[in-house]
């Protein structure tokens, strides 16, 4: 959880929101000959854009079955 955690904090930072964040979107990549932590990637950039700071977004996007209220009322940020 704090692997992606990181990641959408790295991508609100540089003002990229996905816009499709869901499970199936979230990817595990393991490396057997390193002992380490498995890496969470994020996929599937297709519904992102870059925002500003302060401006609503209004456009409908994402899976309908993950879409949340604020997407379905047009106005999240």
């Amino acid at each position: 959880m704090k692997q992606l955690l990181s990641a959408v904090n790295y991508l609100h930072k540089r003002s990229i929101v996905h816009r499709d964040l869901k499970s199936e979107n979230i990817l595990f990549e393991e490396k057997p000959e390193l002992e380490t932590e498995p890496v969470i990637k994020i996929i599937d950039f297709g519904t992102s854009c870059i925002f500003a700071h302060g401006t609503p977004l209004t456009e409908k996007v994402g899976s309908p079955y993950y879409v949340a209220p604020e997407v379905l009322r047009q106005r999240y940020n």
